[in-house]
C-alpha cells in the first residue's frame, strides 16, 4: 500500500492512496464488488467521502485500486481502513478493518507507504474494539479508563440526540412475518426524518428472541458475539449458519445500538416478527357455500351470476390472512370461465357473473404461504 500527493485542478495539494486486498471468498454465488471507506477514526468515513463502491471485474485474488482523498496526510498520520465485499445475492461479508501509518520516503517527498500496525493498536471504544484484533473480537489485553454508558432512547431524546425507529425487513418493505427459517433481515431511520449517520460514531445490530437476552436464540452467547458492528450502514441481512434455524411460531426482535461517543449509545429494537412456515388451513366442518353466507344453493334455475361465500372456512393461527385468489372454471383445476381474481380478505363471499359449474378459492397469508379450496356447483 501506497501513497503519493498531486495538486488538484485548484492547486491544492491532496492525498491519493493505492490499496491492494486479497483473501475474500464466496464459493456459491460469488464476489460482485467490494465496499471501502477511509477515516481517522473507527466507523468513520469522511477522508473517503463516504462508502467507496469497487465492482469486481477481474474475478482475481488480489485486487488493487486508487482512492483520491478528501484532505492531505502528512508523515506519520494513521488512518483507519475499512474493506467488505459483497456477493451477487446480496449478502455482506464481515467488515475487515486496518490501521495504517503514513511514511514517508524521505523527508521532503510527496509519496512513501503505509504500514500496517499489527500490534498494540489503539482502543477505540468502551467496549474494547480496536484493529489489529481478530475480525469481530475486542482487543482483550488492553486497558481502557472508558466506561460504557447505556442510556435508554428517551434519554437520548432528552438530549438532542437522534433517536431510531427499527424494522425486521428491508427499507422498501416492514415485516411483521417471515416464512424464512434461515434468513432475517432488518433497518432504521431516524424518528425526525434526519439523515440516519448524522452524529452517529457508529450502529451495531443484534437478533434474538422476543422477551429473551439480546441475541438469545440465534448466537452462542458463551462464545460468541451478538453484536455485529457495521459502521454507518442503516440495513442488513443476516443468515444463520447450516446447523441453525430459525423457529417457526417463534417471535424474534431486531435489535440497534447506535453509537454517539466512544462510551455513549443508545438501544433500540423493533416490534416482533413471527415466524410463520405453514399456510392457512381449513376449519373442520367448514366449507364454501354457494348462496349468500346464510344459505348453501346446490341447484340454481338462472345461469348469469352466483354468490359465493367462505365465511370462517380458512384459519391463519400465525400470521393474519392477507387475500383470496378466486377463480371459475367448468372442471377441476380449470379457470376457463372467469380468471384468477384477487379478493382482499375483509370480503369472505364474491359475486359472479359467469354460467359454470366449478369453482376454487385460494387463501394466502402475510407471508404468502397458501391453501387452495375447491367447491362444485351445478347450474
Amino acid at each position: 500500500m501506497t501513497w503519493t500527493h498531486f495538486n488538484d485542478s485548484n492547486g491544492n495539494i491532496i492525498t491519493n492512496v493505492t490499496l491492494t486486498w486479497y483473501g475474500f471468498h464466496d464459493q456459491e454465488s460469488g464476489i460482485e464488488q467490494f465496499y471501502i471507506t477511509v477515516s481517522r477514526f473507527y466507523g468513520l468515513d469522511e477522508l473517503s467521502t463516504g462508502v467507496i463502491t469497487f465492482p469486481n471485474s477481474n474475478q482475481s485474488e488480489e485486487i488493487r485500486s486508487s482512492i483520491t482523498l478528501s484532505e492531505k496526510l502528512l508523515a506519520d498520520d494513521r488512518i483507519v481502513l475499512s474493506i467488505w465485499a459483497h456477493n451477487n445475492v446480496g449478502l455482506n461479508s464481515s467488515i475487515s478493518r486496518i490501521t495504517v501509518t503514513v511514511i514517508s520516503s524521505t523527508t521532503s517527498s510527496g509519496y512513501g507507504i503505509l504500514e500496517i500496525e499489527k500490534h498494540s493498536c489503539d482502543v477505540h471504544f468502551c467496549n474494547k474494539d480496536c484493529t489489529c484484533a481478530v475480525i469481530g473480537r475486542p482487543c482483550v489485553d488492553v486497558s481502557t479508563n472508558l466506561t460504557c454508558s447505556n442510556m435508554s432512547p428517551e434519554e437520548a431524546f432528552a438530549q438532542n440526540l437522534p433517536v431510531f425507529n427499527v424494522y425486521a425487513g428491508l427499507p422498501h418493505e416492514v415485516l411483521n412475518t417471515s416464512a424464512s427459517s434461515a434468513c432475517l433481515s432488518g433497518h432504521w431511520s431516524r424518528t425526525d426524518g434526519g439523515i440516519v449517520s448524522q452524529n452517529i460514531r457508529r450502529f451495531e445490530w443484534s437478533i434474538g428472541i422476543f422477551n429473551q437476552s439480546v441475541g438469545y436464540g440465534i448466537f452462542d452467547l458463551q462464545l460468541e458475539n451478538p453484536w455485529t458492528n457495521i459502521g454507518l450502514r442503516s440495513e442488513f441481512i443476516h443468515c444463520l449458519p447450516i446447523n441453525r434455524t430459525f423457529i417457526k411460531e417463534t417471535e424474534y426482535v431486531v435489535y440497534v445500538r447506535a453509537w454517539y461517543e466512544a462510551n455513549e449509545y443508545a438501544l433500540f429494537e423493533s416490534s416482533p416478527i413471527m415466524i410463520d412456515q405453514t399456510g392457512p388451513s381449513v376449519q373442520r366442518g367448514r366449507y364454501i357455500r354457494e348462496g349468500k353466507c346464510i344459505q348453501d344453493l346446490d341447484f340454481i334455475e338462472w345461469t348469469d351470476s352466483i354468490i359465493a361465500c367462505w365465511d370462517g372456512v380458512f384459519n391463519e393461527p400465525q400470521s393474519l390472512i392477507d387475500h383470496f385468489s378466486v377463480s371459475v372454471g367448468t372442471s377441476p383445476h380449470s379457470k376457463n370461465t372467469i380468471s384468477i381474481k384477487r379478493i382482499k380478505c375483509i370480503c369472505s363471499y364474491a359475486d359472479f357473473v359467469a354460467f359454470f359449474s366449478k369453482y376454487r378459492v385460494t387463501c394466502f397469508n402475510c407471508v404468502y404461504l397458501l391453501f387452495i379450496f375447491e367447491s362444485l356447483f351445478e347450474s
